[in-house]
Formats: structure tokens, sequence, C-alpha cells
């Protein structure tokens, strides 16, 4: 895998910002294109001009990859289906009633034909640089993934990877590099127990609730010692060089989506890097960090001195 270095970032982060230039003038390498989080949206739309073949061409202009991240359940099966086929859809676990607005049964043969070859035409309509394609689930913690009776043995985790798993069967058919990503985030963060990935499925790990305050490899700090040994149990089961690792650092949206100014995130330089010391040194030579929020009123209220000491110690490091 090649080395990847960058950010990701949503549409609304280039208002007041030119982040092309940023990018370029960093010494990084990646964008990834965000449509937002949320249970449901449609992917296209939300992505206004990063879905642009334009804006993929001012990339590669500037020297960068572009690769899209983004929660696609509501485009890659059609929820207005959900009235006539509830099959389709995955099984609450209290009471296994039909759930309209989560992802998909994995059981259905039918359901995971229809996610494959939506996914297909995603990657038609939103190539990538990079060969790597992101369709992640649903954007929460639970009443995502099927307890049918037929998926009730399959933790969300190995329900997400059957699905990349498939896709990742035919992805050559579009891309004949294609990657496909299984996402260890939320309820697949503690990676799957009984399915294997499939060749050209890598590793996404997206520690969302890890602490800030300690280094991810501080011994004294639980939460991180328990996101790192889940970590290091997915780098086991993908390798290094079918891993990826998508960051925190910078998002002024883990802090709060409608405060103005946005809010600083809690960055620590020394931290960061002993964070990517500890990352590097397992092998991984992919990082990025979501930098969400960092728009003009971002820049105008904080600067960019954070977003500089991030690029200055991953150039250092990869």
């Amino acid at each position: 895998m090649k080395n990847h270095k960058g950010i990701v970032l949503v549409p609304s982060d280039f208002e007041g910002v030119d982040w092309v230039e940023k990018m370029a003038k960093s010494g990084l390498n990646t964008l990834g294109l965000h449509s937002g989080g949320g249970v449901a949206h449609n992917v296209y739309n939300e992505l206004k001009f990063m879905g642009e073949q334009s804006f993929r061409d001012k990339l590669k202009a500037n020297g960068l990859d572009y690769e899209y991240e983004v929660h696609a359940s509501d485009v890659l099966i059609d929820h207005k289906l959900f009235d006539e086929h509830p099959e389709y859809f995955p099984q609450n676990i209290r009471r296994r009633t039909p759930l309209a607005d989560a992802n998909w049964c994995t059981s259905n043969p039918t359901a995971l034909n229809m996610v494959v070859e939506n996914a297909l035409e995603m990657v038609r309509r939103l190539p990538s640089s990079t060969h790597r394609y992101f369709f992640w689930g649903v954007d929460r913690l639970q009443n995502d993934w099927c307890h049918c009776e037929k998926c009730s043995h399959l933790n969300g985790a190995d329900q997400a990877l059957i699905s990349a798993n498939a896709i990742a069967e035919r992805i050559a058919e579009v891309d004949p590099d294609g990657q496909v990503c299984f996402l260890a985030y939320h309820g697949t963060l503690n990676g799957p127990k009984r399915i294997k990935p499939h060749e050209r499925v890598f590793l996404e790990f997206a520690p969302f609730f890890r602490c800030y305050f300690h280094a991810f490899n501080d011994p004294n700090c639980a939460v991180n010692v328990h996101n790192r040994e889940i970590f290091e149990h997915l780098l086991n089961l993908f390798g290094t060089e079918r891993t990826h690792v998508l960051e925190y650092w910078l998002d002024s949206s883990l802090y709060g989506f409608t405060q103005h100014p946005p809010l600083k995130p809690i960055f620590d330089k020394k931290l960061v890097e002993e964070d990517i010391r500890y990352y590097t040194g397992k092998g991984i030579r992919s990082i990025t960090t979501f930098a969400v929020r960092q728009d003009g009123e971002y820049m105008e209220a904080h600067g960019d001195q954070e977003f500089q000491d991030y690029a200055e110690i991953l150039n250092r490091y990869l």
C-alpha cells in the first residue's frame, strides 16, 4: 500500500479556505472526501462539488490523491423498498421488527446483491485515485445491523465484513486495482469474530471514542489501552499493508456541530507525535485525520497552527 498522508473534509470546510492549495503546500498527499454523518442521506447530493470531475481534476493537477469516505447506506439499498420488502432490512434485537433506517440484512441474497450492484455504480460515479473505496454503514451505535434468525450469530463487524467481501469479489469489474474498506468504528470496532477478510478488503481503524488527553500507547489510560488492544488484534487479522488509520486529531466536529466559531480540537503536539510514532512503529504507512469544521470561520478565529504541526509531524514519519 502506498504511503498516504492526509485529512478528511466535507464540502462546507472549503468555505473561506482553499484546502487544495493548503494541502499541496503542506506536503500531505491524500484528501478524503466526506459527505457528512447521520443515518440517511443521499451521498451524491451531499458531496456537492466534491463529486464533480472538475474538482477531481483540480486535485490531480495539484498532485493530490483523493478518495470518497461516505456513510452510504441510503445509496447502497433503496430504503423506499421498506414497505414492500421489509425482509431486505435489519431486524431489531428487541422485537425482531425490521428497521427502516438501518443497513441491510446480509443473509438476504437479494438485498446483498442490491448492495453490491449499487456499490459498483458508486465506483463508476465516484472514482478514487487511490483505488480505495469506503462504503460505510449508517452512522450510529446501535440498531444498524441485523439480528434475524439467520444473522443472529453474526456481530455487526461480521455483517459489515460480509458486505465488504461481497463488493470486493466484483470490484475489479469497475476498477481492476480496487480495494474495499472494512471500517472499525462504533459497533464494528471490536472486529469480526466469524468472517475473514477478502484479499481486496483493507482495514480502516477509526477510534472515535479514544482519549486525546493521553497518547494512544499510554499504559495509564484505560480507555486507550482498550482501544489499542482492539487495534492490535485487528492489525493481526488484516496485516500492516492492509491497514489504514483514520484519526480525529484535527476534528472540530468531534467537539460540537453548532458552535460558532467552531471549537478547537484537543491537540497536543507531543501527544500527536507519540501517536504517529506508535502507528508508524507498527508498520502503518497510511494515516489521515478528520478536520471537519476547519472552515474560514474556524481559521479566522483560531488559525491553522494545528494543521501545520500535524503535517510537519506526519511528513517526518511517512
